[in-house]
């Protein structure tokens, strides 16, 4: 009688250890995708900062031309007036 509640006693601490091992799987399982989220969304918001810095970029330089292009001409004026 005493063997088998031995025996007994080791089976419930196995399969507490057990149930044990399985919620430290489950835990970290749920750590590297909580993790792997905010490695993505680091990401995602890593490209918007570089495309919305590309769009300033761009649009500085779209507003920049056409003042570029007088300046030009206003050179190109005053040269063919001294020739």
């Amino acid at each position: 009688r005493q063997a088998s509640e031995v025996s007994l006693a080791r089976k419930i601490l196995a399969d507490r250890e057990e149930e044990a091992a399985y919620r430290r799987a489950e835990q970290r399982w749920l750590w590297a995708c909580v993790i792997t989220a905010l490695v993505l969304l680091a990401v995602a918001g890593y490209i918007y900062f570089l495309k919305e810095k590309h769009r300033k970029k761009a649009l500085a330089n779209a507003t920049h031309w056409p003042e570029l292009n007088k300046r030009m001409q206003a050179l190109e004026d005053a040269l063919n007036v001294l020739y």
